[in-house]
């Protein structure tokens, strides 16, 4: 039984003790933990492309629904919301290449205008502002692909489309490039007068990042460095099974200490 007792006594972490070690290193905890924001604030800083999202609505409707009522006299858009439904689908290659052929003023083909984007670029070409932006040469249908997200807007004939780059105006841009486009050719791709499209909003330039994460990462960073600091001291302190107070004796070997003799600083 007083070795059972023993055993517990060996083992039990005090956590009074174990606070009071913990906070004795507080120099430590506080240096870990500006040294995880520093580190925090350099990864995002230099590794983490911010990126910028802006959306266009495009309002889609059949003709043929127009004239067509419920049993409340309201108009029936259940064609409209099919088209809307299906609105991914229309974003193909070759629809964002029209798309590319109006930005660029390239390749365009009889009915087809180049995109104005004075506005936003003033004389700078889009093909100069593409450039200095990404680096590249040109525009691919496929890379507007991958910067597009086209979607409906639930039950509704509304379709939404969001455009999501490395730069603000690039994002707008394209956004409002491709709605305008849909109003302007979309029954030429769907080789129908009936299906008609209708810019309802254009797409904003954002002034901040979508993906803005800097203030995010620096608390994670800071977080992350006050646990791992103090998880590191209280396993130095649990597994440190030094005798080093009187107190210590009693408590872990279950003996009264008698006396001590005091350690000299010097010789005598």
């Amino acid at each position: 039984m007083d070795s059972k007792n023993t055993t517990k006594r060996e083992i039990e972490i005090n956590l009074k003790d174990t606070f009071q070690y913990i906070l004795s290193k507080a120099w430590i905890v506080a240096l870990a933990t500006l040294l995880a924001v520093v580190v925090s604030f350099l990864y995002t800083f230099l590794f983490v492309e911010e990126r910028y999202t802006s959306e266009a609505r495009v309002f889609i409707y059949n003709s043929s629904d127009v004239g067509v009522t419920d049993k409340n006299n309201d108009i029936d858009w259940t064609l409209s919301r099919q088209y809307a439904v299906s609105s991914p689908e229309f974003v193909t290659e070759d629809f964002c290449q029209v798309v590319i052929n109006r930005l660029l003023g390239n390749n365009l083909e009889e009915g087809q205008t180049k995109y104005d984007c004075s506005k936003y670029l003033g004389k700078t070409s889009f093909k100069e502002f593409y450039t200095s932006v990404t680096g590249k040469d040109t525009i691919t249908a496929l890379q507007m692909l991958k910067y597009l997200t086209v979607e409906s807007n639930g039950n509704t004939c509304v379709m939404m489309i969001t455009a999501d780059t490395e730069d603000a105006k690039l994002s707008a841009i394209i956004a409002n490039a491709v709605a305008d486009s849909f109003e302007d050719y979309l029954a030429d791709v769907l080789e129908t007068d009936e299906v008609k499209a209708k810019v309802t909003s254009s797409g904003k330039v954002p002034l901040k990042a979508s993906n803005e994460q800097l203030t995010k990462n620096i608390a994670l960073g800071a977080v992350l460095g006050l646990l791992i600091s103090c998880g590191v001291l209280f396993l130095v302190f649990i597994l440190n099974d030094k005798i080093r107070t009187p107190e210590d004796i009693e408590k872990f070997l279950g003996i009264s200490v008698l006396g001590s003799i005091p350690e000299l600083e010097k010789d005598i």
